[in-house]
C-alpha cells in the first residue's frame, strides 16, 4: 500500500471506528430540527414541521420559526439537504421489508451520512493539504488526529449538526484551489471551488468568514496577469456557488414569501429578538467573552484545545516562510482571528448547552492548517509542543464526547449574556471529567455496571492504536 493510501485509510477508518461507537440517545433542539425538516420532506413532501416537534412528538424542539399557521425549521438546510436522499432510501428499504426503522436508527444513520463520513474525509483532506505543504506524512498524520480528537471536532461529529458538513466542504474547496499550480486549475475546479463554498454557507452562515479567503485566494490565483481563462473561470465559480445559497434563497420565498432568514419569524422570542440585533445577533466584540473563549476554562479554546497554540505560531512562521505555507499560515490566522472576534460579538457567545464553545468549530476549516510548521522533520521544538498539546487536549475533549457533546451549560442565558471578565464561572465540565476517570460514568451508584459505556472508549483506543500502528510504518517507508 502506497504512503497515500495508508494514511488516507487509517484516518478514515479510525476516526469512522470512534465516531460509530457513539450514539446520543437525547436529541436536542438543534438537531431536532434540522431532522425534523427531513422527516417532513421525504414523508410529507412540505417544508412544514407540525407534528414532529410538539412536546409529545417523535422530535420535541423549541428551535422552529411559525408563520401562516405552520411550524418551520429556524436552520439553514445544508445538512438536512444530506440527509433528505439518506431518509429516502431507508423509507424505500422499510416498504420493501414491511418494517418501519426505530427511531433511534434513523438518527443514527442521518447523523453518520450528515456529519460523520463528512468529518471523516475532513480529516483526509487535511492530512493531504499539511503533506502537500511540507509536512512529514507521519507527522501530518499525528497533528491532523489531535486537531480532531483534541477538541469539539469529534463530539460534534457524532450528531446531526452542520460543522463536520461545512467543515468538509471547506477543506475541499482549498484542495481544489491548491493542489495544482494557478495556471492548471480548470473549468471544472473553479465551479467545484465554488459549489462546495455556496454549501458551506448553507450549512451554517457563520462558514461565511470561512469561506471568505478561500474566495479571495481563488481570485488572486485566477485573475494573476495574462492569466489564461480568469473570466470563464470566475463565472464558473460564481454560477456554481449560488445553486446551493440559491436554493436556499427560494426555500424562503417558498415559506414566507420573501428573502429572509427564519429567525425572523423565531417561536422563543428571546432568540427572535436578540438574532435582531445587529447582524444576526453579532454586534461589537466584547472583553468578557473574549476571556471566557480563549483562555478560561468556562469555554477558552486554549484551555481545552491548547494544541491551537501550537498551530498559532506555526502559522505565523508559516507565512515568513512563502509558498503554500504562507497561504496556508494566512488562512489559519484569519480563521481563528474572525471566529473569535465574531462569537465573542454574537450574543449567545458560549454556544448553548455544549462541551465547548461550539459556535467557533467552523474555524477547523482553517486553523490546523497552521500545524503545518510542526509536522516538519526539522521542527523538533514545535513537533514536541505539538505531542504534548495534542494528548493535553485529547485527554479533556474525548471523555466528554463520549458522554454528550451537547452538556448543560450550567448558568442561566441571563446570567451569561452579561458576564464580564470579572464574572466568575464555574465549567460544568469538570464534572464530567471527574464522572468519568474516576469510573461513575462506567460503575454507577449500587455498583450496577453501564456496559454500554465501556463500547465508546475501548473503540476510541482502538482507533488511536490503528492509528500509531499507521504513523510507525508510514515513517519507516518514509
Amino acid at each position: 500500500m502506497s504512503a497515500a493510501r495508508l494514511g488516507a485509510t487509517a484516518l478514515f477508518v479510525a476516526s469512522l471506528l470512534a465516531m460509530g461507537s457513539l450514539h446520543q440517545e437525547h436529541t436536542t433542539w438543534n438537531v431536532n430540527s434540522r431532522m425534523a425538516l427531513v422527516f417532513a420532506i421525504v414523508e410529507r413532501h412540505t417544508f412544514a414541521i407540525d407534528g414532529y416537534v410538539g412536546d409529545n412528538d417523535v422530535l420535541p424542539t423549541m428551535d422552529k420559526a411559525v408563520f401562516g399557521g405552520h411550524t418551520y425549521s429556524d436552520k439553514v438546510f445544508g445538512v438536512s439537504l444530506i440527509g433528505v436522499p439518506v431518509y429516502a432510501a431507508m423509507q424505500a428499504i422499510a416498504r420493501i421489508t414491511g418494517h418501519e426503522w426505530p427511531l433511534r436508527w434513523k438518527i443514527y444513520f442521518l447523523r453518520m451520512a450528515c456529519a460523520s463520513i463528512p468529518a471523516a474525509m475532513s480529516l483526509v483532506l487535511l492530512w493531504r493539504l499539511l503533506i502537500l505543504a511540507g509536512g512529514r506524512p507521519d507527522r501530518a498524520l499525528f497533528g491532523t488526529a489531535f486537531a480532531f480528537f483534541g477538541s469539539l471536532w469529534f463530539g460534534y461529529s457524532t450528531i446531526a449538526m452542520p460543522y463536520s458538513a461545512g467543515i468538509a466542504a471547506c477543506l475541499a474547496a482549498t484542495w481544489l484551489l491548491v493542489r495544482r499550480t494557478p495556471d492548471e486549475i480548470s473549468l471544472a475546479d473553479a465551479a467545484g471551488v465554488g459549489l462546495l463554498c455556496g454549501f458551506a454557507v448553507i450549512c451554517d452562515f457563520i462558514f461565511g468568514l470561512m469561506v471568505a479567503p478561500i474566495a479571495l485566494l481563488f481570485l488572486i490565483a485566477t485573475w494573476r496577469p495574462r492569466a489564461a481563462g480568469r473570466l470563464s473561470k470566475t463565472i464558473a465559480a460564481g454560477t456554481a456557488a449560488a445553486i446551493p445559497i440559491g436554493a436556499f434563497v427560494m426555500y424562503t420565498l417558498t415559506i414566507f414569501g420573501k428573502v429572509t432568514i427564519p429567525y425572523e419569524f423565531e417561536a422563543v422570542t428571546l432568540f427572535r429578538d436578540e438574532m435582531a440585533r445587529g447582524i444576526m445577533g453579532v454586534t461589537m466584540p466584547h472583553l468578557g467573552p473574549l476571556w471566557f473563549l480563549t483562555f478560561h476554562p468556562f469555554r477558552g479554546v486554549f484551555f481545552w484545545s491548547s494544541w491551537i497554540l501550537i498551530a498559532l505560531v506555526g502559522a505565523a512562521a508559516g507565512i515568513r516562510r512563502g509558498g503554500l505555507a504562507r497561504m496556508l499560515g494566512w488562512m489559519s490566522l484569519w480563521a481563528f482571528a474572525a471566529a473569535l472576534l465574531f462569537n465573542s460579538g454574537y450574543y449567545m457567545w458560549w454556544g448553548g448547552w455544549s462541551m465547548g464553545a461550539r459556535l467557533t468549530l467552523p474555524m477547523m476549516a482553517a486553523v490546523p492548517l497552521g500545524l503545518v510548521e510542526a509536522c516538519r522533520s526539522d521542527a523538533r521544538r514545535l513537533w514536541q509542543g505539538l505531542v504534548a498539546t495534542g494528548l493535553a487536549s485529547a485527554l479533556l475533549s474525548v471523555p466528554l464526547s463520549l458522554i454528550d457533546p451537547q452538556l448543560r451549560q450550567g448558568y442561566d442565558d441571563a446570567a451569561l449574556m452579561t458576564a464580564t471578565a470579572g464574572t466568575r464561572l464555574m465549567p460544568p465540565q469538570f464534572h464530567f471529567l471527574r464522572v468519568y476517570y474516576f469510573g461513575e460514568w462506567f460503575i454507577g451508584s449500587g455498583g450496577v455496571v453501564h456496559a454500554g459505556h465501556f463500547v465508546p472508549p475501548v473503540a476510541t483506543l482502538a482507533a488511536a492504536l490503528l492509528l500509531v500502528a499507521a504513523g510507525a510504518r508510514l515513517r519507516r517507508m518514509a
